[in-house]
């Protein structure tokens, strides 16, 4: 596929997920119900990996860019934030400790649950 078809289909996905996020209006974004398309059409094969992968490593390869945006919109916002500072570092370390650890849970107990299997 060319890069306009790949990107047409990506871009597919994520208007289905606009689409759901209105009809559904659940405070999920957009993007995560396309994403949630893209993976069934990957998972159910209407779509093979290689008909979108040279586009999907060009997004990844400019991913740095698309943070641009929310790092001006942290610094605008310092003055709503500047007396928080200390309490956001701590919410995001303590986040960032619980999603780790939750995820090492559950990649356990699916190796687990894999290998009695087996």
């Amino acid at each position: 596929m060319n890069y306009v078809k790949e990107f047409t289909v990506l871009c597919f996905c994520l208007f289905l997920g606009t689409i759901t996020r209105s009809i559904i209006n659940f405070p999920i974004p957009e993007a995560v119900y396309g994403m949630i398309y893209l993976f069934l059409a990957l998972n159910f094969k209407l779509i093979k990996p290689s008909q979108i992968e040279k586009t999907c490593d060009g997004i990844l390869q400019a991913l740095t860019l698309l943070f641009i945006p929310v790092g001006v919109g942290i610094m605008a916002s310092y003055d709503v934030i500047k007396g928080k500072i200390l309490m956001l570092i701590v919410v995001i370390v303590v986040g960032t400790i619980l999603t780790m650890g939750v995820t090492g849970r559950i990649i356990q107990f699916i190796q687990r649950r894999r290998n009695v299997r087996e």
